[in-house]
């Protein structure tokens, strides 16, 4: 198995902490432990399709059967931090990209956002447009 070689936090011009939290969240999205929330838009509402759901479109939502959130929702939750607030906090223009893919990539499968997630941590660019080609 290949090394991450990942940029540090310094040059992503975010913390250790912000970091090792995004860090993680590829992990989860890499291993499958975040099931992908089935959206449905009459509703436009996303299902929990396990304790833990993914899905670009939902911030942060917990209910009794479990927790929803995107990105920067599963890292601010790592982090102990308020998801709402800290996803639509100030970022680096950057890492705003990837909490903020535009229309398309708001429904961006577990795979598409871990594509996104690696691309801005080894190269400091989201690139969603590569990552929603897949």
């Amino acid at each position: 198995m290949l090394a991450n070689y990942f940029r540090t936090p310094a040059d992503l011009q975010i913390t250790d902490v912000e970091h090792n939290a995004l860090v993680k969240v590829l992990g989860m999205l890499e291993r499958e432990e975040l099931t992908y929330g089935n959206y449905l838009h009459f509703l436009d509402t996303v299902v929990l399709t396990g304790p833990k759901t993914f899905h670009m479109n939902v911030i942060y939502s917990e209910s009794e059967c479990g927790t929803v959130a995107c990105i920067g929702g599963w890292a601010a939750i790592l982090m102990g931090r308020n998801p709402i607030h800290y996803v639509q906090g100030s970022h680096p223009k950057e890492l705003r990209k990837l909490f903020y893919p535009g229309e398309c990539g708001s429904l961006a499968t577990r795979s598409q956002a871990a594509i996104a997630l690696r691309s801005y941590l080894t190269t400091g660019e989201p690139n969603w447009d590569v990552a929603l080609a897949e």
